[in-house]
């Protein structure tokens, strides 16, 4: 668009959501005013989407599964309070839904094994839907009372046990255990509990080796 061309001229820091593909690293989402993606490592961009309304891209997921097979065009797009998604086979994102209370989505996660199971945060709220995001439930629980600047989510999904929903705010990162799906109460305790408090910028989980867990990595 012309406000994202305009950014070239900034001598302002601004922080511009982009994603690699979870699936194809040669894949890349890139998002301000407008929408963009790459299919060659940025070779080459297209425009998704021209310029929203009423609010900036403020957070992005890319390229997940369902019943063992890869979508890669797959993608989570947030602008303020609102999600959109653009499903397997389609060119554009679907209409944004307003998540109750969001002001500002700052990460989306997929779970890996199924793309329409996914999980927001914004400074204030943890989110999840289970239907591709056409609805969002508040499952924040008793970390409303923990944080008030949320910033990063990430999901750990071991082969075996329980999964671990992680997010990162000012005081750390906080996280709930569950078997299926996390209660829309769900208790969130400190995780690491002993280090320093310090805003979190990132969190990432990593899997170095499918076959071996003691390999992975947070």
């Amino acid at each position: 668009t012309p406000e994202d061309r305009r950014l070239a001229g900034q001598t302002v820091a601004t922080q511009i959501p982009f994603v690699v593909n979870a699936l194809n690293p040669a894949r890349l989402a890139i998002g301000y005013h407008g929408l963009y993606e790459s299919t060659d490592r940025g070779d080459h961009v297209r425009r998704i989407s021209g310029r929203h309304p009423s609010a900036q891209v403020t957070a992005l997921a890319y390229g997940g599964r369902q019943g063992g097979t890869d979508y890669e065009d797959v993608l989570y797009v947030a602008r303020m309070g609102q999600i959109a998604v653009r499903r397997p086979g389609e060119r554009r994102v679907s209409d944004y839904v307003q998540l109750a209370q969001a002001v500002k989505i700052r990460g989306i996660v997929l779970d890996p094994d199924d793309w329409k199971i996914a999980y927001a945060v914004d400074t204030a709220h943890v989110y999840r839907t289970a239907d591709g995001g056409a609805t969002w439930t508040d499952i924040t629980g008793s970390l409303a009372s923990r944080d008030a600047l949320l910033a990063r989510i990430e999901l750990v999904k071991p082969s075996v046990g329980d999964s671990a929903l992680l997010v990162g705010g000012a005081g750390g990162v906080y996280r709930t255990l569950f078997a299926s799906s996390p209660a829309a109460d769900s208790t969130w305790t400190e995780f690491a509990a002993g280090l320093p408090n310090a805003q979190v910028t990132t969190v990432r989980y990593e899997t170095a080796d499918a076959g071996d867990p003691t390999d992975d990595f947070l």
